[in-house]
């Protein structure tokens, strides 16, 4: 795969959600604010994507084998879950700075604060499963496991981490707001997260609960109170200094760890 093939199926699953979305909106007004239908959609997209990419370019592989279900060592599964809640605060940070220069559109923000509500219980629980568990699920068996298991065949790690951060800061941009492009440039770090744990690792484990812990940060902050979007998470500046920190700690620790690590050179050898 190119880094070109993997932007033309990412705009194919977005373009494949926004047509399930529109499809459930037609059949129940409403839905498209509803978090679990919109989970939904999301979940039908990404699995039949990442089945058909690796019919397409893995299919001498077992799934498991072509995504990266595979045994890392337990330490990089820790660091990259400590990193998801961590790097929460960075990219809050650069949102809220983002914002204040250019703020979202009242429309976009009514739909974020009607799509991520917790009104009542069963809801923050819908949320919580959703947001925290079956979302960072379907993006990492497609983003880093199924679009970055045939880049790097093809690709250098570095590139194929790249195009695959890249695809998946592009996948959550509203194209029809200009503006969303600003507002999603913040995942840019996380992505660069992700891709840096699936790289050292060899194995999907680490970006999947990496991915979750950043996730379930924005539910728990939700559910005791603080706003329902990114860009108006309100840290101070010495919570703000400790996530930065922690967070390039933590990314080091990845990096130093996973690439004197036997157990993760092992199972990134499988990845080629």
């Amino acid at each position: 795969m190119t880094p070109f093939s993997a932007i033309v199926w990412t705009l194919s699953t977005t373009v494949g959600l926004q047509l399930c979305l529109l499809l459930s909106e037609i059949i129940r007004p409403g839905a498209v604010t509803d978090i679990v239908n919109s989970g939904g959609c999301l979940a039908l997209v990404l699995v039949l994507a990442t089945y058909l990419a690796l019919r397409a370019y893995a299919p001498d592989r077992s799934i498991s084998q072509a995504v990266g279900f595979r045994r890392t060592p337990w330490q990089l599964i820790g660091l990259a879950f400590t990193l998801g809640l961590f790097i929460q605060i960075p990219a809050s940070h650069i949102a809220e700075l983002i914002n204040g220069w250019l703020p979202l559109s009242d429309a976009e923000t009514q739909h974020r604060e009607k799509l991520l509500s917790v009104a009542s219980p069963l809801r923050a629980l819908a949320v919580a499963l959703v947001v925290g568990v079956a979302g960072p699920v379907v993006e990492e068996l497609f983003y880093r496991g199924a679009i970055y298991g045939a880049l790097r065949r093809a690709q250098s790690p570095l590139l194929a981490t790249l195009a695959t951060a890249g695809c998946f800061v592009l996948a959550h941009w509203n194209m029809s707001d200009m503006r969303s492009l600003a507002h999603v440039s913040p995942l840019l770090i996380v992505a660069l997260a992700l891709g840096l744990a699936r790289t050292v690792s060899g194995s999907l484990y680490p970006p999947l609960v990496l991915h979750a812990g950043f996730n379930l940060t924005t539910v728990v902050s939700m559910v005791v109170g603080h706003e329902s979007t990114l860009d108006s998470v309100d840290f101070g500046s010495q919570s703000i200094a400790l996530g930065w920190l922690g967070s390039l700690a933590l990314v080091y620790g990845l990096f130093y760890f996973g690439t004197g690590s036997a157990g993760a050179k092992a199972a990134r050898a499988q990845d080629r």
